[in-house]
């Protein structure tokens, strides 16, 4: 039988790109790679051009109303990228916020680990250490959250900390600000703007 890897989120700027990475990787003999998202933007996909970055079954749910055991489909990693995703969305949204980024994000680990999984990788975010001056971080240094996006980051690795154990792996990636192409691209990211600008207008306003 081949093991199960779920990835929630999976449609998104990070999501699609780690789907088609993970089908390149993997021995899809071996492994089966489902995704759950609530697609509001896949209508906008030219589903044959970029069905390297499709699942092999996708699920569409919001995250908050999502229940693993009514799939029965038992997986043994879960990669969790749902989020409210940047700092103003966070202010503006800020139950959202609360209600993706730490509550289901939870919720949906503990559901994991009652089901039997063994893995559970959370994309949390650099932005929990706040202001650093100039200099760099290491992952023991102490985190000062500054916005509510970055509290919700800092919330979900502390309830996520509390559910890890030996047959339970959790591991938080603190991720920086991502760059590059997807077929969901973002532009509200800085160096993406950046490209965009200067490709469509040869300078890049700062």
């Amino acid at each position: 039988m081949k093991k199960k890897i779920l990835v929630i989120g999976s449609a998104g700027y990070i999501g699609s790109v780690l789907i088609k990475n993970l089908k390149q990787k993997l021995d899809l003999s071996k492994y089966q790679i489902l995704g759950v998202d609530t697609n509001w933007y896949s209508k906008n996909l030219e589903v044959n051009k970029y069905n390297s970055y499709l699942p092999e079954i996708m699920y569409n749910y919001d995250c908050r109303n999502f229940n693993l055991k009514n799939l029965n489909i038992n997986p043994k990693v879960i990669i969790f990228l749902a989020a409210v995703s940047n700092d103003p969305m966070g202010s503006r949204f800020k139950k959202a916020t609360s209600e993706i980024n730490t509550k289901s994000c939870i919720n949906l680990a503990k559901q994991a680990k009652a089901i039997g999984a063994k893995k559970f990788i959370f994309a949390s975010s650099c932005s929990i250490y706040g202001s650093s001056g100039n200099t760099s971080r290491k992952e023991n240094d102490p985190i000062h959250p500054l916005t509510d996006y970055a509290v919700s980051k800092e919330k979900s690795e502390e309830g996520l900390e509390k559910i890890s154990d030996k047959n339970f792996q959790v591991i938080s990636l603190r991720f920086a600000t991502a760059a590059g192409y997807s077929p969901k691209l973002r532009l509200d990211l800085v160096y993406n703007d950046f490209v965009a600008s200067a490709t469509a207008n040869k300078f890049i306003k700062i």
